[in-house]
């Protein structure tokens, strides 16, 4: 199972979003179950984008994410 990059969790702190609320609410619990990127996709570095770029579904996700709690 893939863990948080630490570009990732970097990224949701600086958005104020716990990385365990960031599991929880795609996964139901604390147990990530996406892509080190951030994405639940766990197949999206390599398909959505490569390796050494940062993965622009996070930001469309952390977006999401900030407009259901609001």
């Amino acid at each position: 199972m893939k863990q948080l990059s630490s570009e990732a969790i970097e990224r949701l702190l600086g958005e104020g979003i716990d990385p365990i609320d960031w599991a929880k609410h795609h996964f139901g619990d604390a147990q990530w179950g996406g892509d080190s990127c951030g994405c639940p996709d766990d197949r999206c570095i390599g398909h959505h984008h490569s390796g050494d770029e940062h993965c622009q579904c996070l930001r469309a996700l952390i977006d999401d994410y900030h407009a259901e709690r609001s």
